[in-house]
């Protein structure tokens, strides 16, 4: 899920030379994203990152570095990881995880 705003950057989108040599600096680099991410509003991922499964980045985030620790929860500038096994649904009102059915796969069971 993936809200207003977000850029996803596979480049610097201007090339950087040395001087010295001629050669490209800042080549670009894929980028992998794991399944079940939410990207809050105006999040950044830049060059070269993964993200794994289950990941949200808090709003106005940039990624700057891989976070390859799933069932987390990233945030600042660069981001970094301020919480640890966690799921997210997309339902936006339920008073438990265990309401939501999409996230039925990922919560054990009460009983």
């Amino acid at each position: 899920m993936f809200a207003h705003g977000y850029e996803i950057r596979t480049s610097d989108m201007h090339p950087i030379y040395s001087l010295s040599s001629g050669e490209r600096l800042n080549h670009g680099s894929s980028i992998k994203l794991g399944d079940h991410i939410w990207l809050g509003r105006d999040v950044t991922i830049l060059k070269g990152v993964t993200l794994a499964s289950n990941i949200v980045v808090g709003i106005r985030s940039i990624v700057t570095k891989s976070i390859l620790k799933p069932n987390s929860v990233v945030l600042g500038t660069p981001a970094s990881i301020v919480k640890e096994n966690i799921v997210w649904g997309r339902k936006m009102y339920h008073k438990t995880a265990y309401d939501d059915l999409t996230l039925k796969e990922f919560i054990p069971s009460k009983e």
